[in-house]
């Protein structure tokens, strides 16, 4: 099959258009539990048996410990040993603030669609917002040259939530085109007050994502292992604003431009001349945050080497969303080409 029955390896019956839900949070897509079974660590692929979690919060789970009368712990039918007492006592599986990083798509070394990592109600909602909204528009894509990629950051689930991530066109080992997505979940303190910095603190992340998704695997094992690898991002706000307030001194741009009013227009960042379009994409943010001091739903920010844009999502996102995102760079009129140069 082309694309290996994608839709057909991750679909759920009952899955909306819409997979990011709530007022401003996202929710489980339907077909995805909160919580995950209790299951036995060798009984799930990957070495990934985290009993009680799900993956997007902790849930304590249950470990049978033996104690003598006298507290002190014993093996139950040692010789001289009074019988032990069984005790369930709960403890965290986890670390709250763990990241959990995954990929989804399609891998020039790899055979046909991967799904590595940490499996997640939120990255896997993810996964199939992508597959849905490209299935839409392949047909219009195979005749672009540049290829597009998106840097991105959306709330999780809960507050002070994250997922940031990366989002390209790639392929397979047989040059059957689909994107590669890889990303993270997991907390970052006070993000929500300062989500106008998210660029410098998710910067390693992207950076690090784009030259993993670069390298040659002869093993796509070895993909995986440094997917699992990825660092969360670290919340050094007070370095990051100064940094931001220097950059933003030493541009000569007015930054008199009006912010657009819909969520669905696009900001134009490179100014042409292939210029970086990081700086443009943190001035803008901080202007969108002076307009609305609340967080987006998402921010995104990317496209191709000739033409790049930032994208702020206030709604939750739906699949037409996709589809903007992914067609934009082909000079949509839904774009704002008077960009932060």
């Amino acid at each position: 099959m082309h694309r290996r029955g994608v839709a057909d390896q991750r679909r759920k019956s009952g899955i909306e258009e819409n997979v990011f839900g709530g007022p401003g949070v996202p929710r489980v897509p339907p077909g995805f539990p909160r919580r995950a079974p209790h299951v036995p660590g060798d009984a799930v692929p990957g070495g990934e048996g985290r009993a009680g979690t799900d993956g997007d919060q902790v849930h304590p789970g249950e470990l049978s410990v033996q104690r003598r009368e006298g507290g002190g712990r014993s093996r139950e039918g040692r010789p001289g040993n009074r019988p032990a007492k069984r005790r369930r006592v709960l403890v965290s599986v986890a670390a709250p603030e763990g990241w959990r990083f995954a990929a989804f798509g399609k891998h020039p070394w790899a055979k046909d669609y991967i799904r590595l990592g940490s499996t997640t109600p939120m990255l896997t909602g993810i996964a199939d917002w992508v597959d849905k909204g490209y299935a839409g528009i392949e047909g219009k894509k195979k005749g672009m040259a540049d290829a597009a990629s998106w840097r991105f950051w959306s709330k999780g689930f809960g507050p002070g939530a994250l997922v940031c991530g990366v989002v390209r066109d790639s392929v397979d080992r047989l040059g059957r085109p689909y994107p590669l997505l890889v990303l993270g979940t997991g907390a970052l303190r006070d993000w929500e007050g300062y989500w106008d910095l998210l660029p410098y603190a998710c910067l390693p992340v992207w950076q690090r994502i784009e030259y993993l998704g670069a390298q040659r695997y002869e093993e796509i094992g070895r993909f995986e292992s440094a997917i699992r690898g990825l660092h969360s991002p670290v919340p050094e706000w007070a370095d990051f604003s100064g940094r931001r307030d220097r950059e933003v001194a030493a541009s000569d741009h007015a930054g008199d431009d009006a912010v657009p009013g819909e969520a669905s227009r696009f900001i134009r960042l490179d100014g042409g001349a292939g210029r970086d379009p990081f700086p443009a994409a943190v001035g803008w943010q901080s202007r969108v945050r002076q307009d609305d001091v609340e967080a987006p739903n998402a921010v995104f920010f990317g496209g191709t080497i000739s033409r790049a844009y930032l994208g702020v999502f206030r709604k939750p996102l739906a699949t037409a969303d996709f589809v903007r995102i992914w067609t934009v760079t082909g000079g949509d009129e839904g774009s704002m080409e008077r960009g932060a140069d």
